[in-house]
C-alpha cells in the first residue's frame, strides 16, 4: 500500500468521524442552549429553576468541545501563526508543518492516553456530580473518543504535509 493509498483512507475515515462528531455536537450545543433558556426563564419568572442545570450545561460543554475540535482540525479553522514560516519556500513549510502536526499529535496522544486512566479512576471511585449524582466517567469516556477523532485528523494533516515536502 503506497503513501497516497494511506493518505487517502485516512482522509476518508478522519473526515467521516470528524463530521459525525461535529455533527453531535451540533445538536448537543442545541441542547444545552434551550436548558440554559428555559433555565432562566424558569429562574425569574417563575423562581423555579431546573436542578442540576449547571451541571448538566457542564457534561454538554465536554462533549461539545471534545467534538468540535476534531471537525476544527479537518477545517483547518485552528489559530495558526505563520509571520516567518509564509517566508519560506512551500517544502520547507510544508516540513515545518509536518514537525508541527507530529509534535501536536504527540502531545493529543499523551492527553487521550493518560486520560483513560483519570476515567479508570473515576469509575473506580465511583465519582458523581454534585447535585444529581451522575456518574462523570462516562463524559471522560466522551472526550477521549474525541481526543482520539482529533488524533486521527493531525495524523493525516502530519503525513500530507510530510508528503508535500517530500514529492518530486
Amino acid at each position: 500500500m503506497s503513501l497516497r493509498n494511506v493518505l487517502h483512507f485516512l482522509s476518508k475515515i478522519a473526515s467521516l468521524t470528524s463530521r459525525w462528531a461535529a455533527g453531535l455536537a451540533a445538536v448537543i450545543l442545541t441542547a444545552m442552549m434551550l436548558l440554559t433558556g428555559f433555565d432562566v426563564v424558569l429562574r425569574y419568572v417563575f423562581d423555579k429553576p431546573i436542578p442540576g442545570s449547571l451541571e448538566l450545561t457542564e457534561f454538554m460543554m465536554v462533549i461539545v468541545i471534545a467534538f468540535g475540535l476534531a471537525y476544527c482540525a479537518l477545517q483547518k479553522r485552528h489559530v495558526r501563526i505563520d509571520l516567518v514560516v509564509s517566508k519560506l519556500p512551500d517544502r520547507v513549510q510544508a516540513a515545518m508543518n509536518g514537525i508541527a502536526n507530529l509534535a501536536f499529535l504527540g502531545l493529543f496522544v499523551v492527553i487521550t492516553w493518560r486520560s483513560f486512566f483519570r476515567m479508570q479512576s473515576m469509575y473506580e471511585g465511583q465519582l458523581t456530580s454534585a447535585v444529581l449524582f451522575i456518574p462523570k466517567f462516562p463524559f471522560v469516556l466522551l472526550m477521549i473518543i474525541g481526543c482520539a477523532i482529533l488524533c486521527l485528523v493531525v495524523l493525516r494533516d502530519a503525513i500530507d504535509c510530510l508528503y508535500q515536502a517530500v514529492k518530486k
